[in-house]
């Protein structure tokens, strides 16, 4: 009986195990597609070509408030290709590298190459496998696909982009994944033993980074209120930790052998926003390496997601 009574479970909890796919509204935007296991949820919107939401289910199985970092002042707006002004909507997206050779390539250093960043995604939903692919970028002549997957029993989203040279001249860029998050207690970025940095990072700002220490195999960096900071490691995994519940965001790709990265060498990098305008929030970016892709080059990254509570 008490075999029996196990398998009985077994089979039940199997069965529990899956991933729901439905299409809703979100914070004001109709086209909102949730992936949901039995322990967390992911909300993607391609109106906007992003992913807003990664969060565990509350008591009730609803998403919880999540570590991901959203613009309420932009809820249910749409994007707006021709505006000179960043729609800062939060969530997680990728941008083309290198941010110094924006102004050469798109003429203009901000905002961001519209095709990546402000325009609407197609959706394609595959059983529980997403893919969200933008138009061609006009400047890069690149087209973005992003696989947005969720595992069917546990916290882990892994998102597999994809830019594929369509048309154009060749031209050198990188993947660039930034995740926006509320403000922290903490985020720590991997550091390796033979970093290409004397103390195993880079300060990227013109400043000191906010109170940041050195600790085993990581460095710790707290978000300064009152300026921007950027730093980067050579490392392949970043954390956010808030209150009771943490992030991790790790490559799950192999990069080449001896490939050129941008940002003095950075595979990884932390950026901190201050008070300033009511946006305290951090980015935590896995940056890619960089080749020059003509017609018909693809390159591709993947980066896993891993949420986790903790007990006070």
């Amino acid at each position: 009986m008490t075999i029996r009574f196990a398998l009985v479970l077994l089979v039940a909890v199997s069965l529990q195990a899956q991933v729901k796919v439905e299409k809703t509204a979100w914070h004001g935007w109709a086209d909102a597609v949730v992936l949901e296991n039995p322990v967390a949820a992911i909300v993607i919107v391609p109106s906007i070509g992003r992913v807003m939401n990664f969060s565990l289910l509350d008591k009730s199985g609803r998403p919880a408030e999540g570590p991901f970092w959203n613009n309420r002042d932009l809820d249910g707006k749409p994007v707006e290709p021709t505006s000179q002004q960043w729609g800062n909507f939060g969530g997680d997206k990728s941008w083309p590298e290198l941010q110094s050779e924006w102004p050469t390539i798109q003429k203009r250093g901000w905002p961001p190459p519209t095709g990546f960043d402000a325009a609407v995604n197609t959706i394609e939903i595959k059983g529980t496998e997403i893919t969200l692919t933008t138009p061609v970028d006009a400047s890069y002549g690149v087209r973005e696909r992003r696989v947005i997957t969720l595992d069917k029993s546990t916290p882990v989203m892994t998102i597999a982009t994809t830019y594929e040279k369509v048309q154009g001249d060749p031209v050198k860029t990188g993947i660039w994944t930034i995740t926006q998050l509320n403000s922290p207690e903490n985020v720590y970025a991997e550091t390796v033993a033979k970093s290409v940095f004397e103390n195993g990072y880079t300060n990227l700002s013109p400043a000191p980074i906010f109170e940041l220490a050195r600790e085993s195999g990581r460095v710790r960096v707290r978000r300064d209120p009152a300026k921007s900071t950027k730093m980067g490691t050579d490392g392949n995994w970043l954390l956010w930790t808030g209150a009771g519940l943490s992030l991790k965001i790790e490559r799950t790709s192999t990069p080449p052998e001896g490939a050129e990265w941008p940002d003095k060498g950075a595979r990884l990098n932390i950026y901190t926003n201050p008070d300033k305008g009511g946006q305290p929030y951090v980015e935590l970016e896995i940056m890619g390496p960089l080749q020059v892709m003509k017609i018909g080059d693809k390159v591709g990254s993947a980066n896993r997601y891993t949420l986790q509570s903790h007990v006070d």
